[in-house]
């Protein structure tokens, strides 16, 4: 089943790239266009196909068969300017974020679904060149993970409706960054090359109530479990010169061994309040994110030879020490007629990372969000577009990421996000 859905991943994201704009970490919560044209704040209104995500319990909503696509095109800017230094900034390129869903209503009180998206996820890109002062610490970091979802949802009453579903999760991640081969020589030496790549898969699961306790008022509540996945494979170094390709370490000039390592992704609970007067809808949620599980990142290497473990073992395992989020978002929506609907929000995310423990592979800081979307609706497609301006606060960092690889990433870093996002509905049975 594992290569099955690899393929299928592959035919529905063409573009596996993916950036950390959501809550801190590594969360990237770009997976619907009408939720994010409201600032996320989607649990209680849960009225697309996106509600698989969102809130499953909101399927019983949907009065029709649904199949909608989406994709999210990221450009973001990030300056560091070193202590004493100037400023460098990260490579330019635009990451895309796809997501699939597929609906089916039964018998006016089911409703079964799947989801195809991508929640959390980062990737960065620094220079790299002899003269960039993060080249030790990350060139290029990308982790990706792709949640396939089929879902169930129940119509209790007029009032209630439940919904759940299983989520399994494919993981990959591809780490770079230069070797300080002058380090370990003691002596002027050119840098090596480090790639450390691995992939794996989870599972787990969510479940969401929809409650409207009156007319023109809804309470949506969604939990969605951890996802702790195991990934396999390997570091690789190339460019070893001196001591470091010697026999008393790597014995080469290039090196790979396997290597293993657990990535945990957080549990969340997602709680909101919708109220639509007239045209109106107006929401806010709230969203805990328990990133207290990143507490550390070990890597387990297959070689366990003293030359190698002797450098290999420097700042392994990897304090991370994350703490908890909660975010907070508003969002309102307006139906001039029966085809057109404007919407906007706007969310603010907390820091997930420490200062002590921050790095530039993921420069992550708390941020405020903006957004604008709006729908053109037929009665058999639709067609949702939202804009996500984030301004991210910027951050100073004093700490000692740098000091096992003898650099530094000290310094303050700025960083703009802008997201446009996309998604096409196709309606059946009208």
């Amino acid at each position: 089943m594992r290569k099955l859905l690899s393929v299928l991943s592959l035919l529905v994201f063409p573009v596996s790239l993916s950036w950390a704009v959501g809550s801190g970490g590594y969360t990237n919560q770009v997976v619907g266009t009408k939720a994010l044209g409201m600032g996320n704040t989607f649990v209680a209104t849960a009225d697309d196909p996106s509600a698989i995500y969102f809130n499953p319990a909101g399927l019983t909503q949907l009065n029709q068969p649904n199949i909608s696509f989406g994709l999210a095109f990221h450009k973001t800017d990030t300056d560091y300017t070193p202590v004493g230094g100037s400023e460098t900034s990260m490579k330019d390129f635009t990451p895309i974020v796809p997501n699939f869903y597929a609906t089916l209503p039964f018998r006016d009180k089911w409703a079964f679904g799947f989801g195809i998206n991508s929640p959390f996820g980062l990737e960065t890109k620094w220079g790299g060149s002899s003269n960039d002062p993060l080249r030790y610490v990350a060139t290029d970091s990308k982790l990706q993970l792709i949640n396939f979802n089929p879902t169930v949802a129940y119509k209790i009453n007029n009032q209630v409706s439940v919904g759940g579903g299983v989520v399994y999760g494919l993981v990959n991640a591809d780490l770079r960054s230069k070797v300080n081969v002058t380090a370990i020589n003691g002596s002027a030496s050119s840098d090596g090359d480090r790639k450390l790549e691995g992939d794996g898969s989870a599972w787990g699961y969510d479940f969401g109530v929809l409650y409207a306790p009156a007319e023109k008022h809804k309470l949506g509540l969604t939990y969605r479990s951890q996802l702790s996945a195991t990934l396999d494979g390997s570091l690789e170094m190339t460019g070893l010169s001196g001591l470091a390709a010697s026999a008393f370490v790597f014995n080469g000039t290039s090196y790979k061994t396997d290597a293993t390592t657990v990535i945990k992704f957080p549990q969340t609970v997602l709680l909101g309040y919708s109220y639509k007067p007239n045209k109106w809808t107006f929401e806010i949620d709230g969203e805990w994110v328990d990133y207290s599980t990143v507490d550390d990142t070990t890597i387990d290497y297959k070689d366990k030879s003293a030359g190698p473990q002797s450098v290999l073992s420097i700042g392994n395992p990897t304090d991370r020490d994350w703490h908890n989020t909660w975010n907070l978002g508003l969002g309102a929506n307006y139906e001039f007629n029966e085809t057109w609907q404007a919407r906007g929000g706007y969310f603010y995310y907390p820091a997930a990372i420490p200062e002590r423990t921050w790095d530039p592979g993921n420069p992550e800081s708390s941020r405020n969000g903006f957004t604008l979307g709006g729908s053109f609706n037929r009665p058999s497609f639709t067609i949702d577009l939202a804009y996500n301006l984030i301004l991210f606060n910027d951050r100073t960092i004093s700490n000692s990421v740098g000091a096992t690889s003898a650099s530094t990433v000290n310094g303050k870093y700025e960083t703009t996000a802008h997201i446009l996002s996309a998604n096409v509905t196709y309606k059946f049975g009208r």
